[in-house]
């Protein structure tokens, strides 16, 4: 390698997550895994289904009562996702 040519580690993975578009599904599972983390097992427990494209994160519950809770504290969990992200990646939280 030609000495003109030296970057970073954290440089050349940016550059091939740009180069293959791999940011929407790395930020996908980010935000699965961060759920799961953030929310803790009750909440876990009785989440059906979290699916996350194009900004917008849907969320499905088996107990009608946690559903009601999480629909009212969309902007909460929007906005402890996106601090935990770093950037703002969650747009809108869909209850179903």
């Amino acid at each position: 390698m030609k000495a003109g040519n030296k970057v970073s580690l954290a440089e050349a993975i940016d550059t091939f997550i740009q180069e293959n578009k791999l940011k929407p599904h790395i930020d996908a599972m980010r935000v699965t895994r961060l759920w799961e983390e953030l929310m803790g097992k009750t909440i876990v427990k009785h989440t059906t289904s979290i699916h996350f494209k194009a900004g917008k994160l849907y969320l499905n519950f088996d107990a009608p009562a946690l559903k009601n809770e999480m629909y009212y504290s969309r902007d909460k969990i929007k906005s402890l996702i996106n601090t935990e992200m770093g950037e703002d990646v969650v747009k809108e939280v869909l209850i179903f």
